[in-house]
């Protein structure tokens, strides 16, 4: 990403200030010469990422030998120092009072999952306790769901500004933050899979445990179907990108793509210590990844977790507490 940006002594227009349109149509020029102004936003950028950083500095110092540590804030970790750093971190969070089953790390790291499995049945029992009727009824009043993930957390009106753009209403919001259980409930699909697992794996850090924003909606207009299902699956196609390729109207390859580039300037080492401090992104294995990434890097940051209609029931009897639902429905 060779964007050029002008001088900080220039103001930058509000997260609140701006449209979509706008932001992309800063985003394609500052490619080809330097913007008159600063780049949208950039206070708030700043602020977000200040915060992210200061999130991870103080977990890690918690969880990294001192060694790990100094190399993650002074000069950077080689590929052998993150992998290191990735396994003391799932060792804490996974083995920690983050999940309610510590044994499930040795189980996982020997490749065990039928073990796996059977204790992730029980997880996903213990999340929905007595909520699928509840979730059944609000999926079949055609509800959807988007999850803003923290790395954009400080963007979450742009991600409104699209929904609204599409004619599509968003009915209920909630700040979440995710336990591993939660986390592991998501996206067990993910764990046994040759290329997921290692996505979903390296992400735990910087996700669970941070501030998130769920989003319900509906479509008024009914142009997938009745159900959330048919919601989740329209949506889906139609506005979901791929995180890490641009394209310039979906969530994923438009709004997203554009903030984490403008994030992740190569040499930012706030932007580093915020998103990726011990770069498993950056070491990450650039051939798993779909045709068309032009960032493995941003391609770890996909912004938004966006059910697919096989995936909405599980995931919104996971993310919403019984107060929700009796709030929602009534």
């Amino acid at each position: 990403m060779n964007l050029k940006f002008s001088g900080e002594n220039r103001t930058a227009p509000n997260v609140n200030q701006i449209s979509i349109t706008q932001y992309l149509d800063f985003f394609e020029r500052s490619f080809s010469s330097e913007p008159e102004e600063m780049p949208p936003f950039y206070q708030q950028r700043n602020e977000h990422l200040t915060f992210l950083a200061g999130q991870a500095m103080k977990e890690l110092a918690h969880i990294l030998p001192q060694q790990l540590l100094y190399l993650t804030q002074e000069t950077g970790l080689t590929p052998k120092d993150s992998n290191a750093a990735q396994g003391y971190i799932e060792k804490a969070m996974i083995v920690s009072a983050h999940c309610d089953f510590p044994e499930v790390l040795p189980i996982l790291n020997s490749q065990d999952y039928g073990t796996f499995r059977y204790l992730g049945g029980i997880n996903l029992e213990r999340l929905f306790a007595e909520k699928i009727p509840q979730v059944n009824a609000l999926v079949a009043n055609g509800v959807s769901a988007i999850l803003i993930r923290p790395e954009i957390k400080h963007i979450s009106s742009l991600i409104t500004q699209y929904l609204e753009q599409n004619t599509l209403n968003i009915l209920f919001r909630k700040q979440l933050q995710l336990s591993f259980n939660q986390y592991w409930g998501l996206y067990e699909h993910a764990f046994g899979h040759p290329v997921k697992e290692g996505h979903v794996r390296r992400r735990i850090f910087g996700y669970v445990g941070r501030e998130t924003e769920l989003l319900l909606f509906n479509d008024p207009l009914r142009r997938y179907g009745d159900s959330g299902i048919d919601l989740a699956e329209g949506v889906k196609r139609e506005h979901k990108g791929t995180a890490g390729k641009y394209d310039g109207k979906t969530l994923r390859g438009g709004v997203i793509f554009v903030e984490m580039s403008m994030a992740m300037i190569p040499g930012n080492i706030l932007s580093q210590l915020a998103l990726d401090p011990i770069m498993q992104y950056r070491y990450a294995n650039p051939d798993v990844y779909s045709d068309g990434v032009t960032d493995h890097v941003l391609a770890n940051l996909p912004g938004v977790h966006m059910p697919e209609g096989h995936e909405l029931l599980k995931d919104l009897a996971i993310m919403l507490d019984e107060s929700d639902l009796t709030t929602i429905l009534n």
